[in-house]
């Protein structure tokens, strides 16, 4: 008998336990022993649950799978935006708020799996409103800071109306100069077309002032 139930000499496909076997002969005498199954070692999964980027950047999803019995085989989802989904640290860079879970198998086929949500911030651009090229080293470009870009186009025009500054490089920024002369102090226009990660193109018009 087996933990006091009728049973065959093997035992196979038990879980884990204490088992006390008695085996009694045709004289009713008894010999008994017992076996102990462990428990196999608990997959688990330290991860961080939550991060926080802005559109265009990526962060590394950082996990350490341990435990479970033999190989331990990942996989990620959704797959969108990562870099890779059978890994431990993808890199993932998408363009709105998104969970992403990670489910762990090990050789016996026991699973376990956790949750990361990446939100993703959205943010106009930074424009600033005057700039003073004097050559004091502070404040001498005019330049937008923005994220998630793809494409843009910053025009910059006078007074009157003529352009006297473009640029399709966000980082490039107005220096105070036109065809290499410094431009007058005053008010000047800007329009900024961009188009985002996300496939948006947003306009931007406004004024900046020049000091000297």
């Amino acid at each position: 008998t087996w933990n006091g139930q009728p049973g065959t000499s093997n035992l196979s496909n038990i879980g884990a336990g204490t088992y006390t076997v008695v085996v009694t002969d045709a004289n009713n005498c008894q010999a008994s022993t017992q076996a102990t199954i462990p428990s196999p070692p608990q997959i688990t999964i330290s991860h961080t649950p939550e991060y926080e980027i802005f559109m265009g950047q990526g962060v590394d999803l950082v996990t350490m799978p341990s435990g479970g019995t033999g190989n331990l085989y990942v996989t990620w989802d959704p797959e969108f935006y990562l870099s890779c989904t059978s890994c431990n640290v993808p890199f993932a860079n998408p363009v709105r708020d998104t969970r992403y879970t990670i489910t762990v198998q090990d050789a016996n086929g026991c699973k376990a799996s956790a949750d990361v949500m990446v939100h993703v911030i959205k943010v106009g651009p930074f424009i600033p409103t005057a700039f003073t090229p004097t050559g004091d080293n502070k404040n001498e470009v005019f330049r937008v800071i923005d994220y998630g870009v793809t494409k843009t186009q910053i025009s910059i025009y006078d007074r009157w109306g003529n352009l006297v500054y473009y640029s399709e490089d966000l980082y490039e920024g107005w220096d105070g100069r036109i065809n290499g002369d410094k431009a007058a102090p005053g008010v000047y226009t800007y329009r900024i077309l961009t188009t985002y990660v996300d496939g948006k193109t947003k306009e931007y018009l406004g004024h900046l002032t020049l000091v000297r």
